[in-house]
């Protein structure tokens, strides 16, 4: 909603608790210096866009739907609403405050149904879905006419329920504050929470000087006590809508606080389960060492018992090969004289056969003669 002060906006519709409580500090002290200024025009009850026109009497250019309650909205207007909800219109109570689609506008709805009506924050008729979005987008709102039923049912002027116990305060604090027309100060007069005998009293007030004087300090004390009972009024839902917010957010706080220790409670249980993995892995592989460093002293053992042993056969070979060569030697050397022998025996076998073979020739030439 916007309140609109010697022209700019302050905007108090974003829910959060820290503009809720400036913005009752700014009408407490404004109620209290008598500073402010509420516009008288602004827009009907129910009728968003054409305010001034159907209050002047005039038709609308749109085809509209009659509420519940009176008031009309356009065919537009009641199918773009049904975008900023979950679930559709009931027939009989209409939209679920919980249904709005936006966060924002769902606390601005809350907010302004408990001063429209706190006895029923749960449904929203059309005319007052389009009263948020006229809410929100920056409208002035003239409370004393969109409370106006409201306060004549406090003044037991209409029949009907009391609904509504900041009524009197509001339309007392726009007469103090000046801000009525003169028209709107006769339909609008002062009123009180709790006046039975209103109009008699008002009769026989005005015939006696010293009751005159008297009932105007009992109105001067009437619209200081509801003024401060407003005041109060809002302070407390201000407060109550205040410690809402400090529960959301605690609320939100602890589903994420929640969330994130099953996130690490996941991690370090995946941790551990990774850390009794390579326990076992590091196990394994500190066994594995052992008997590779076992494997290795055998292996070294091994290799000092194989090179002892070519170490040996190193020499057995050396002492081999000079008995070989001893042996070629003395081979050699017999060699040569058995050769020398055959030589010499082949040479006194040719010789022998030489010489038989000649006297064998002579003794064949001497017979044939």
């Amino acid at each position: 909603m916007n309140f609109q002060e010697d022209g700019p906006i302050h905007s108090v519709a974003d829910g959060s608790a820290e503009s809720a409580a400036d913005w009752s500090a700014r009408i407490l002290e404004q109620a209290d210096g008598g500073e402010a200024r509420f516009p008288p025009m602004g827009m009907e009850l129910g009728v968003p866009g054409d305010g001034q026109r159907v209050a002047a009497g005039e038709e609308p250019t749109s085809a509209r739907i009659p509420t519940a309650s009176g008031e009309v909205v356009t065919m537009e207007e009641e199918i773009s609403f049904g975008a900023l909800f979950k679930n559709s219109k009931s027939s009989k109570n209409g939209y679920k405050i919980r249904d709005y689609k936006d966060r924002l506008r769902r606390n601005v709805a809350v907010a302004l149904l408990q001063i429209l009506q706190p006895h029923q924050t749960t449904y929203l008729t059309s005319w007052q879905v389009g009263f948020v979005e006229l809410a929100l987008s920056g409208a002035p709102i003239h409370w004393a006419r969109i409370l106006w039923k409201a306060t004549r049912q406090h003044a037991q002027e209409e029949k009907g329920v009391s609904i509504n116990h900041l009524s009197p305060f509001l339309i007392n604090f726009y007469r103090s504050m000046g801000c009525l027309t003169a028209s709107e100060r006769v339909q609008f007069p002062l009123l009180s929470r709790s006046n039975p005998g209103r109009n008699r009293t008002q009769i026989k007030v005005a015939t006696n000087p010293e009751l005159i004087s008297l009932d105007n300090k009992y109105r001067e004390l009437e619209e200081k006590n509801n003024c401060l009972h407003g005041h109060l009024t809002l302070s407390w839902r201000l407060h109550k809508i205040v410690l809402q917010l400090r529960v959301d957010a605690m609320t939100e706080a602890q589903r994420k606080f929640e969330k994130h220790r099953a996130k690490i409670e996941a991690e370090l249980h995946s941790r551990r389960i990774q850390n009794g993995t390579l326990a076992e892995e590091l196990v394994r592989q500190t066994r594995l060492l052992k008997q590779c460093q076992i494997a290795r002293k055998e292996d070294e053992e091994l290799l000092r018992h194989l090179q002892s042993q070519c170490d040996e056969l190193r020499a057995q070979r050396a002492d081999a090969e000079l008995q070989l060569v001893e042996f070629e030697g003395d081979n050699w050397l017999a060699t040569k004289r058995t050769r020398e022998e055959l030589v010499a025996r082949m040479n006194r076998y040719l010789r022998g056969y030489t010489l038989w073979e000649v006297a064998a020739r002579e003794r064949v030439t001497v017979i044939t003669h």
